[in-house]
């Protein structure tokens, strides 16, 4: 019951679809011809996803048997007396909104309000609960986990300085210097990167090629890196040549580097090894197993009939969930580009 981050969208948009009110009605007119709520969903029904275990399946199918596992879940944590509390939950969605400074614009992209997202943490939490019960962590344990992740490169619970950047980048000597040109008048960065850059990655994107740290991991080009450490927010460099062709840099954003507390994250880093321990001696699969088989499920829908009975059988083998957005301190919060 992976949560599939590629179908957050596919979900949300699954969602919304089902909560529309009524059936049959017009949900989209081209040129007067009405596309009724009933044919979109009939097509969105269709469409095949990948799904945890590999293969595919039709979205429509993969949507109920998530919904059903996911619940099958909340409703053992709460007889089990294992629900996130709410000040667990307060507590990572802080962590997660302190390391994500752009994660309003992440969940708008996918689709997702920042309820509906609460609400996948308050679940994964849950599972975690679930799976990490009776496991037992020590202190000591947890610190070394720190100590040793601070001393990695590159480390979970440092993030290194960064630079979101954009540019322009074309052979064509003549070409860059008319860009630059254009850019000391005042014109906007991106309008003149969608015509003068020849690069189809900035040209599409107008400029904005994303965010970069100055690492020893980093596949960036040593002349890019230079440059946009050294400018200063909203201001771009003049042209400059890499590898046969020619760059005018733009920083967008920065952030400093930014090291993690011990403090901040130890109740994370005990969840995660609870995980670990717990995926090996748990009872969880056994208990699942046993409430799944004594659930009563019902699918009002003759194509998906059939699900709670393959739920039944596979009763026990759902998977720990994705643990990106559980563990913001793991992640890699800017992917290095060009």
């Amino acid at each position: 019951m992976t949560i599939n981050k590629k179908l957050v969208a596919l979900v949300g948009v699954a969602i919304s679809a089902i909560l529309l009110s009524g059936c049959g009605k017009t949900m989209i007119v081209v040129n007067g011809k009405k596309i009724s709520k009933d044919e979109f969903m009939a097509r969105l029904e269709r469409v095949q996803v990948s799904v945890p275990n590999g293969g595919t399946q039709p979205a429509g199918r993969y949507i109920v048997q998530q919904i059903i596992n996911e619940e099958l879940v909340l409703q053992l944590a709460d007889k089990e007396k294992l629900m996130p509390t709410q000040e667990q939950l307060d507590a990572r969605v802080k962590l997660i909104k302190r390391n994500s400074p752009e994660l309003a614009a992440t969940l708008t992209q996918q689709g997702m309000t920042e309820d509906e997202w609460v609400q996948t943490l308050r679940y994964q939490l849950a599972f975690n609960n679930l799976l990490g019960k009776g496991v037992k962590i020590s202190d000591q344990e947890v610190k070394d986990v720190y100590n040793n992740g601070i001393k990695r490169s590159p480390s979970p619970f440092i993030d290194p300085a960064k630079v979101k950047i954009s540019a322009i980048i074309t052979p064509d000597k003549v070409k860059i210097d008319e860009a630059y040109k254009l850019l000391q008048q005042g014109k906007d960065f991106g309008a003149v990167a969608e015509a003068k850059s020849d690069d189809p990655v900035t040209k599409r994107q107008r400029g904005v090629l994303g965010w970069i740290s100055n690492t020893a991991e980093s596949k960036v080009p040593k002349p890019i890196l230079e440059r946009a450490f050294s400018l200063e927010p909203k201001t771009f460099s003049a042209p400059f040549n890499v590898q046969n062709q020619w760059v005018i840099l733009k920083v967008d954003q920065s952030q400093p580097k930014k090291v993690q507390r011990f403090e901040d994250v130890k109740d994370l880093i005990k969840e995660q090894l609870q995980l670990q321990k717990g995926a090996q001696a748990s009872t969880f699969r056994k208990d699942m197993k046993a409430f799944i088989g004594n659930s009563k499920i019902k699918v009002n829908a003759d194509k998906y009939r059939g699900i709670p009975e393959d739920i039944k059988k596979r009763a026990g083998e759902i998977n720990v969930p994705e643990t990106a957005g559980n563990n913001p301190a793991a992640e890699n919060k800017g992917e290095d580009k060009k």
